[in-house]
């Protein structure tokens, strides 16, 4: 059986990217049990807004999809399947 254990390497957000669009730029560092590792790191951006309260509630809503996004652009990293592989 192989473990895989990760954490957060990087978070960083803006609402004001390019004056009505904001960002999620979020690092994922793995380790398996197998010894390789592996780093992914997925900017997510969206439509924020102007006015600052309709930005802060894009950013804060962008935060679950932007997470979404990062699992799938590591599981269809060209180097994850040696994640998986027993040792």
């Amino acid at each position: 059986m192989v473990k895989i254990l990760g954490g957060i390497s990087k978070v960083e957000f803006s609402s004001i990217s390019g004056l009505t669009n904001g960002y999620w730029d979020i690092g994922l560092h793995l380790i398996s049990s197998n010894g390789k590792e592996l780093d992914v790191n997925n900017i997510y951006s969206f439509k924020s807004g102007f006015d600052a309260i309709t930005a802060c509630n894009a950013t804060a809503d962008a935060l679950s999809p932007a997470v979404q996004d990062l699992i799938k652009a590591t599981v269809q990293h060209p180097e994850f399947v040696e994640l998986m592989k027993k040792s």
